[in-house]
């Protein structure tokens, strides 16, 4: 698991929330909405990698692995 959200967490603008997104074929739907790191924490641990965390534009999880 990616501690470093907290990180992120400290550094986000106000008014800013995290968006899970389940994938499927390329396609991203938000299925959940959280306005702290420590509330996305307590879920990604039991998600697998149809799944993704955004803050903005930016993905915050899964971290970027090389193919």
């Amino acid at each position: 698991m990616n501690d470093d959200l907290s990180v992120v967490d400290e550094q986000q603008a106000p008014g800013d929330a995290y968006r899970l997104e389940r994938m499927d074929n390329g396609c991203a739907t938000t299925i959940a909405i959280f306005y702290s790191a420590a509330e996305a924490l307590a879920v990604l641990g039991y998600l697998d990698d149809g799944y993704r965390l955004m803050l903005g534009d930016k993905r915050v999880w899964p971290g970027f692995r090389p193919s």
